[in-house]
């Protein structure tokens, strides 16, 4: 195959001008207005001659890149990877791409991939991240570029934010295990990102429940063994998992500890995506929409593209969803 050749040397090949060669290429309105042997030709060429549009050089032009950056510490496991495919799908339907930059849960591989994305001069910005929580005065600087941030998962006061409210899900999970006879419910959980152990903790004081939380950091495999195997050792009746990969790690390796779910100690997860269902046994959830969550981040960042300047908060709720993790009282005819 040639190599790639420019619009310009395309044009003088078909015999145009570069500006009706462009309009061929791009499709435009005016290109039914060119001959159908022209337009033939000129597409033959682009094909033959292996061309290719220069995006850089035309998002220059029309002051748009067409392409969103999305921030996030992990999307190897099942909840991020899914919010990962419906963020690009919620782009797409508005004719944008999604470019992705994973960072392992690390504040400077996140700012690293900020920087990043506002030299590379995306439209906006989606950040799934613990820095609005804990370096504020850096996200204060960076609202002086102007750029369209929306925080997802974690609340900011300098930008828009689009996050769960854990308590509903939260708040039925505690009623339904109420129904059940327990009351020995821990979180088991990263406490940087405080979501979930507020809504942990006003669920508790609603039902007259001591909390018990465990902690570790996402993304550090020996930090969640550790605190797998402090549940292990302290058994309350039931733990409550930040995250489905979690939840099937914690399944699975107090399993090889001799402890079987549900019946010696039960597990919930908080995330419930589409595989909670798949795991053995299946995951009993706090169930968070990565769909809705995803779709609410686009929107939000298109009202800030397209103008809206006073940063906003935006809630979605979370629900229960029954699964086979938790022990449950025999029913009795």
């Amino acid at each position: 195959m040639a190599k790639p050749i420019s619009l310009g040397e395309l044009a003088v090949r078909a015999g145009v001008s570069p500006a009706t060669a462009s309009i061929v290429l791009n499709d435009r309105p005016l290109a039914r207005h060119v001959a159908e042997k022209t337009r033939a030709r000129i597409l033959r060429l682009a094909t033959e001659f292996n061309y290719r549009p220069n995006h850089l050089a035309k998002a220059m032009l029309q002051q748009s890149t067409r392409m969103i950056g999305f921030i996030c510490g992990d999307i190897a496991t099942p909840y991020y990877a899914e919010l990962a495919d419906e963020l690009a799908k919620a782009a797409e339907e508005r004719g944008y791409r999604l470019m992705t930059q994973p960072t392992r849960w690390n504040v400077d591989k996140e700012f690293e991939a900020l920087e990043m994305l506002l030299t590379r001069a995306v439209d906006g910005i989606l950040i799934y991240s613990t820095i609005c929580e804990t370096h504020r005065e850096r996200i204060e600087k960076l609202s002086r570029s102007g750029q369209a941030l929306v925080f997802l998962g974690s609340a900011s006061g300098t930008f828009s934010s689009v996050l769960f409210d854990v308590r509903p899900g939260m708040l039925e999970l505690f009623a339904y295990l109420g129904e059940n006879g327990i009351r020995d419910i821990a979180l088991m959980d990263d406490l940087r990102f405080p979501q979930k152990p507020q809504a942990y903790r006003f669920a508790c004081g609603r039902y007259g429940i001591t909390p018990r939380c465990y902690d570790f950091q996402y993304g550090d495999l020996a930090s969640e063994e550790a605190c797998i195997d402090r549940v292990a050792a302290e058994r309350p009746e039931l733990v409550i998992v930040g995250s489905d990969y979690v939840a099937a790690m914690t399944v699975s390796r107090l399993g090889r500890q001799g402890l079987r779910v549900p019946e010696e100690i039960s597990v919930v997860t908080i995330d419930g995506t589409r595989w909670a269902e798949f795991y053995n046994p299946p995951l009993t959830a706090i169930r968070q929409d990565g769909r809705l969550l995803a779709r609410a981040g686009i929107e939000e960042l298109f009202r800030k593209l397209d103008g809206g300047a006073e940063p906003r908060t935006v809630m979605i709720p979370t629900s229960f969803q029954a699964g086979a993790s938790v022990r449950t009282l025999p029913i009795h005819p």
